[in-house]
């Protein structure tokens, strides 16, 4: 698993991949077979010795599917609906996209 998850930072760190994390499980026995928490545990850069497999952090976009699908199922928007993609402040948080760059208005088809 460590050198899978180092090859697979190797291969995509053009696309600013610096680090990943795995948990591998076998269902039937329902254990965990394989763990790497991160992709160099002393590279401070990357905060190596973080364990990303269970440290506690943002889903960020992994939900917007499931959040625009609900939405979308109770009539609030459809996939045309503009969505704002805007800097947004809520109390001492403030999120960002991955690129740190906002687009504006897009639908949420594209969203």
């Amino acid at each position: 698993m460590e050198t899978v998850i180092r090859r697979y930072v190797a291969r995509n760190k053009t696309q600013g991949i610096t680090n990943a994390a795995a948990l591998a499980l076998d269902t039937h026995a329902m254990a965990v077979t394989a763990l790497v928490g991160s992709a160099d545990f002393f590279n401070p850069r990357i905060a190596g010795q973080v364990n990303g497999t269970t440290a506690r952090r943002s889903p960020g976009s992994a939900l917007k599917p499931f959040v625009y699908a609900l939405a979308m199922d109770q009539g609030l928007i459809h996939p045309m609906s503009l969505m704002k993609d805007s800097p947004r402040r809520y109390g001492g948080f403030t999120p960002e996209n991955f690129d740190q760059r906002f687009l504006g208005p897009l639908s949420a088809h594209d969203a």
